[in-house]
């Protein structure tokens, strides 16, 4: 077996792994920028308050949480290409769906299945690198998954936002689901890594696994901190064109040009950079990691209050560039530590579990609960000022899980929190 990898395929199988989740994510995170950066258009168009356009871009989580839990019981069971190329050939059929909506109800239907497909994509990703990377390696190699994140989320923006102003904010889901039909069809071509052999107890001690997976304080701090940060980066991502056009009276085309140039230098910069440490740290252990991603939270929230009061375009758009780097620092180190405290034969359930507690905390009521603080106070800056408090609370989690790490879990390699 070749010594870079875990898995059958050697290293340029592992190259190609992460290419091809790479492209995925991208296309992912293009199609979630592109609702955002076409967001007041949509209002425009279906009369909509900005409680209903949050629960628009929430929607999809919905039948995303219902999804999860049977995506982490098929990965730890049949070949993980396969469950990727289907749930991602299904959302691209879905953003294609977005695009030729006609009714509110049409969209908003749009919307909630392209969950179905994106719930396999985030458990789903981790898993496959943690089978074709060994954990020297992983941080970097997460650290470039998660550039798809600021990646996809500039080129949504752009394209969001040029649809709108040369032709229509349809053509901006026309590309991204093309884009993900595509990406389906590059999933079907990767190998499947060596996997621990299932024995006859594992379909009965599922419950167990589950169990196990719930008591361990290292991962509920970990999984519920992080729901906490998605929640404002996500209330962020989600606002912030509405933000730019409505609160400081910005065109939509210069919106969207800042946000994609911020987005992508800042996802860029702190992704690799946060890689980079992460596997410094990797001798000391996941505690010293977590630490680490603890600090940058907390740096990142003055940062972004800095960017809600600016009174000037430069500090907003400054302001705004240093806390998403900050943020995008811990994508990587976060997943890493997580899988490093997760047994690989209940990792597939581990980060289904995950990624369900941080869709049903973060992803999903952080726009909603953003658009009802703005309708209730008359001012977007009070629903992205309450993502901020959310973003504090997730640096004081960090700081526990940390705390615990360091204290009483100081051991070399990964520790299985439940059995498969």
């Amino acid at each position: 077996m070749n010594e870079s990898t875990p898995g059958t395929g050697g290293h340029r199988s592992g190259i190609w792994t992460l290419a091809v989740l790479f492209s995925i994510d991208v296309t992912v995170f293009m199609d979630r920028a592109a609702l955002a950066a076409v967001l007041l258009p949509i209002e425009r168009r279906f009369e909509l308050s900005d409680t209903a356009a949050g629960f628009l871009i929430a929607a999809f989580s919905v039948s995303y949480c219902v999804a999860l839990p049977v995506v982490g019981w098929l990965a730890d069971r049949i070949p993980r290409p396969y469950v990727l190329a289907g749930g991602v050939g299904l959302w691209g059929l879905m953003s294609l769906a977005t695009g030729l909506a006609q009714s509110w109800e049409q969209l908003l239907i749009a919307r909630c299945l392209t969950g179905i497909g994106e719930a396999t994509c985030a458990p789903l990703g981790p898993a496959v690198i943690a089978d074709h990377f060994p954990p020297r390696q992983r941080n970097r190699a997460l650290a470039f998954l998660f550039l798809a994140i600021p990646v996809g989320s500039a080129l949504g923006y752009l394209v969001g936002a040029q649809a709108t102003l040369w032709l229509d904010w349809r053509f901006a889901f026309f590309c991204s689901g093309a884009l993900g039909v595509a990406a389906a069809g590059l999933a079907l071509t990767l190998g499947e890594a060596d996997q621990p052999p299932e024995c006859p107890s594992d379909a009965i001690s599922s419950f167990e696994a589950w169990k196990g997976l719930l008591g361990e304080r290292r991962f509920v701090l970990t999984t519920i901190g992080m729901a906490f940060l998605v929640f404002a980066l996500m209330g962020w991502n989600a606002w912030a064109p509405t933000f730019l056009t409505a609160v400081r009276g910005m065109s939509l085309d210069d919106a969207g040009m800042a946000l994609g140039v911020i987005v992508a230098l800042a996802g860029v910069g702190g992704a690799t950079l946060g890689g980079w440490l992460g596997d410094r740290l990797h001798r000391r252990g996941p505690g010293a990691t977590m630490a680490l991603v603890a600090a940058t939270t907390c740096m990142a929230v003055p940062c972004f209050a800095a960017a809600l009061w600016a009174p000037s375009a430069l500090l907003l758009l400054g302001g705004l560039g240093l806390g998403l780097t900050l943020v995008f620092f811990n994508v990587g180190p976060l997943d890493a530590v997580l899988i490093s405290i997760t047994s690989p034969r209940a990792r597939g359930r581990a980060l289904a579990l995950n990624v369900l507690v941080i869709h049903l905390l973060g992803e999903m009521p952080a726009p909603w609960v953003v658009g009802i603080f703005s309708d209730l106070t008359g001012t977007l800056r009070s629903g992205l000022a309450f993502a901020l408090a959310v973003l504090l609370i997730a640096g004081v989690l960090f700081w526990l899980a940390a705390g615990v790490l360091l204290l009483g879990f100081r051991q070399r390699g990964p520790r299985p929190t439940a059995h498969a």
